[in-house]
C-alpha cells in the first residue's frame, strides 16, 4: 500500500480541528486524573476542481468502506471562508496505536487488491494528505457550555519555540484560561500534536454557532476590555511562539460517522 493510501485509510478533524472526541471523558469527575485522550487528525487538500467528486466519493464510496471495516466514528470539518477553502480535516479517537498494525479499514472491506485502484482514485482527487497524532490537553481546555458537536469553530495553530513549552503553558493556564472561563465563549480546546508534525505544534479551538459570534470580538476582550485583553497577551514572554495561524472551520455531519441519533 502506498503511504497516501496508508494515510487515507485513517482520515478521520476537531480542527483540528479536530473536536477533542474524547474531552468530555476527562472532565467526568471533578477530582480524578485527566485522561488524555488521544486523536488522529488527518489534514487533506482536495484539488479545486475535484472538491464535488471528492465530497461524493467520501459519501458514496470511503466511509461505506470505512464502516464495512470496523471504523465507528469519524468527525469531518472544513475550512469556511477563511483560510484554504479546500482544505478538510478528518479526526477519529485512537484507542491504542496498537491498531495501526496490520491491515487497514479499507483493506479489511475491499480486500488488498481491490484497495490499490480505490487509492489510486483518491490520489487522483487530492493535492496533498499530512497525518498527524494529537493529545488533548484538559489542563489547558475548558468545556464549558459546549455539548454534541460545535456548528463552527476558530481554530488557532501555534508552534512554541524550543524551550519554551513551560512559559506558553504557564500562561495558558494561570493567565488565559481564568479570563476565558468568565465569558460566554461555549468553550477552548487545546490538542499538542506529537507525531507527525514539528515539535511544539498546539491547535487550539473555540466552538461558535455563526460568522455572527466573530463580530463580539474575542471572548477575554469581552470580560477584561480591550486594553486588558492588550495588556494580558504583553504578559506572555517574548519569543515564545514562532508562528500562528487562525482559520475558521465547519462541522460536516454529512461526510462524517457517528453512531445513529448522534
Amino acid at each position: 500500500m502506498t503511504k497516501m493510501g496508508f494515510m487515507l485509510v485513517k482520515m478521520f478533524t476537531f480542527a483540528a480541528f479536530l473536536m477533542a472526541i474524547g474531552a468530555p471523558a476527562a472532565f467526568a469527575q471533578k477530582d480524578a486524573p485527566p485522561v488524555h485522550q488521544w486523536m488522529e487528525v488527518t489534514k487533506i487538500v482536495v484539488r479545486p476542481e475535484k472538491v464535488g467528486e471528492f465530497r461524493d466519493w467520501v459519501k458514496n464510496e470511503f466511509n461505506p468502506a470505512l464502516v464495512k471495516g470496523g471504523v465507528k466514528l469519524q468527525y469531518a470539518w472544513s475550512t469556511a471562508e477563511f483560510g484554504d477553502l479546500f482544505t478538510y480535516f478528518f479526526v477519529s479517537p485512537i484507542e491504542k496505536f496498537a491498531d495501526f498494525d496490520g491491515a487497514g479499514p479499507i483493506e479489511k472491506a475491499l480486500g488488498r487488491d481491490a484497495a490499490r485502484p480505490f487509492f489510486t482514485k483518491a490520489g487522483s482527487l487530492v493535492k496533498s494528505v499530512q497525518n498527524y497524532a494529537m493529545v488533548e490537553r484538559p489542563d489547558m481546555s475548558y468545556m464549558g457550555k459546549m455539548s454534541g458537536e460545535p456548528k463552527m469553530a476558530v481554530m488557532i495553530s501555534v508552534k512554541v519555540a524550543q524551550g519554551h513549552d513551560a512559559d506558553f503553558e504557564n500562561f495558558m493556564i494561570n493567565e488565559y484560561l481564568p479570563p476565558f472561563k468568565k465569558s460566554d465563549a461555549q468553550a477552548f480546546l487545546v490538542h499538542q500534536t506529537v507525531f507527525g508534525g514539528s515539535q511544539g505544534q498546539f491547535v487550539m479551538l473555540a466552538p461558535i454557532d455563526n460568522f455572527a459570534e466573530l463580530d463580539k470580538g474575542h471572548p477575554i476582550a469581552r470580560v477584561l476590555g480591550p486594553d486588558g485583553f492588550k495588556k494580558l497577551m504583553q504578559r506572555l514572554p517574548a519569543g515564545t511562539t514562532t508562528e500562528g495561524e487562525v482559520d475558521v472551520i465547519s462541522f460536516q455531519p454529512s461526510l462524517s460517522i457517528m453512531p445513529a441519533g448522534k
